[in-house]
């Protein structure tokens, strides 16, 4: 069975390469790309042992430090940093000169559940 459905991936990885050789027009291109992407993974998969299965793991990254931010009282502060700082995926921004530092580890602390 795995190996019937394996033939079938790489007949229609072979027509969606010939059919991308022939078009022109970028939205169709770009619709081929992700259906070779697609096809290319369900390969991929199809060379795993029929036992294994996906298992959707949750992951919570957590960031912690701290701020020195330039304000009259405490509650300004807390105030400036929740609507001027943000941090993502390998950025950490601050979107006002008020907030002067930021002492963040850049790797996250891992908590799985």
């Amino acid at each position: 069975m795995v190996a019937v459905k394996r033939e079938a991936y790489l007949k229609r990885l072979e027509e969606l390469r010939e059919k991308q050789k022939t078009v022109t027009d970028a939205e169709e291109l770009k619709k081929i790309a992700g259906q070779i992407k697609y096809v290319e993974k369900m390969i991929y998969r199809s060379s795993f042992p029929p036992e294994r299965k996906d298992y959707t793991v949750k992951v919570k990254l957590v960031f912690e430090g701290e701020l020195t931010v330039y304000t009259p009282s405490k509650k300004e502060a807390l105030e400036t940093v929740k609507r001027n700082f943000n941090a993502r995926l390998g950025e950490v921004t601050a979107f006002t000169p008020e907030i002067l530092n930021w002492d963040i580890p850049v790797k996250p602390q891992m908590i799985l559940r």
